[in-house]
């Protein structure tokens, strides 16, 4: 006969399935809120284009901002934006 897992450990795994997802989404509200604004990208610009557009200033330190919130996207080289990639525009600071 097999062994079938009794009743607490399904309620159990039930339990531990509902908190990681419950994790993951308050990971994604958290991330959410903090992006200002979603930028589609335009032939011809760059980060630094984008940080000035939004924060006022293209400075190494603002593009890097955006580059880090969309390096899964643009991936290792941020020069190597692509027309229409939709950028996430995080909140500094």
């Amino acid at each position: 006969m097999p062994d079938i897992p009794d009743s607490k450990h399904f309620a159990d795994t039930d339990i531990a399935s509902a908190k990681a997802a419950a994790a993951q989404a308050k990971l994604a509200m958290e991330a959410a809120a903090k992006v200002i604004a979603t930028h589609k990208v335009a032939a011809g610009e760059s980060l630094s284009a984008v940080a000035q557009k939004y924060y006022g200033s293209g400075t190494k330190e603002k593009w890097m901002a955006i580059y880090e919130a969309n390096k899964a996207l643009i991936g290792d080289n941020p020069a190597a934006l692509k027309v229409g990639q939709e950028l996430k525009i995080p909140k500094l600071g």
